[in-house]
């Protein structure tokens, strides 16, 4: 008879679990890989615009993608070598199993900080702030039947939910199907990050008939870029990137303010209220330094 059939059975359990973890725990470090091959592959949805988005090249782009080029500009200095950007696509269903499983190096998004998520990967420090909105149509009464979209998996369909359940509850696929169930009033409103629906408010055929709701999120939702477990080392060279961008704006630092305003400034991209986010940019700052000292 096979030994192995011998042994009891929470041995058994616990030798192949083992030997499905090996492979995870001892993945060489992003940092020690880049030094070696000089590639940094980063997660990139086509769907989070605009933060990250694919343009009419089809190739990577948004605010995330540029400050994906500043840390790379970064360690090209700090590694002495030059670093080439791959990236690979992920969507909302399978982003974060490719970062816990370590098939990409970053992910840096729309993804909003989460301590059940925190148990599987690292989380930079925040790069910005949003929370939970919906956006409706201005001549929507809102009848007897609410009916709001959602994206099933998302925390936004979890706030909604919690704070809405006497609604009806819609799943779609993607902002851009629920933009069209609302305008073809299968739906009365679309739940979802507040800058993400005012990006897809500003870019559709008739933005002046929307409005996203209410003023204040039902909820805050930091986005930070994502990074595979077991890599402080990178994990702190996005952090100063990131702080030292934010700092940068907040210093008017022509570089870094040029970045920012290219995507939130009054010409740019999506023009947003800009005095929120640098409250929170001062925020974050803040609390990074009093958590080092």
């Amino acid at each position: 008879m096979n030994r192995l059939y011998r042994l009891p059975a929470i041995v058994i359990v616990m030798f192949f679990a083992v030997l499905l973890t090996a492979g995870v725990g001892h993945a060489q470090p992003v940092i020690d890989r880049m030094t070696q091959q000089g590639v940094l592959t980063i997660g990139v949805r086509a769907d989070a615009f605009p933060f990250t988005y694919l343009d009419t090249q089809g190739q990577p782009t948004g605010f995330s993608i540029d400050l994906v080029n500043l840390l790379k500009a970064r360690l090209e200095d700090k590694l002495e070598r030059s670093i080439q950007i791959k990236f690979a696509p992920v969507n909302t269903t399978d982003r974060y199993e490719v970062v816990k499983q370590g098939k990409i190096d970053l992910l840096c998004d729309s993804s909003s900080f989460s301590r059940s998520r925190a148990m599987d990967a690292l989380y930079s420090t925040g790069y910005f702030q949003t929370g939970t909105q919906l956006l409706v149509r201005n001549d929507d009464n809102f009848g007897n039947q609410f009916r709001i979209g959602v994206i099933p998996g998302t925390t936004n369909a979890d706030s909604v939910k919690r704070r809405l359940a006497f609604a009806e509850f819609v799943n779609l696929p993607n902002r851009e199907a629920g933009l069209k169930a609302l305008e073809n009033n299968r739906i009365d409103a679309l739940a979802s990050d507040g800058i993400l629906l005012e990006a897809l408010r500003q870019a559709s055929p008739n933005p002046d008939q929307l409005t996203v709701i209410p003023r204040n999120p039902y909820d805050e939702q930091t986005y930070a870029c994502l990074i595979p477990p077991g890599n402080d080392r990178f994990q702190a060279a996005v952090n100063t990137t990131l702080t030292e961008f934010m700092q940068g704006v907040l210093d008017s630092n022509p570089e870094d303010l040029t970045l920012f305003d290219r995507w939130f400034g009054e010409s740019g991209v999506v023009p947003i209220d800009r005095e929120p986010v640098l409250a929170f940019f001062r925020r974050t700052i803040s609390r990074d330094s009093a958590q080092t000292n």
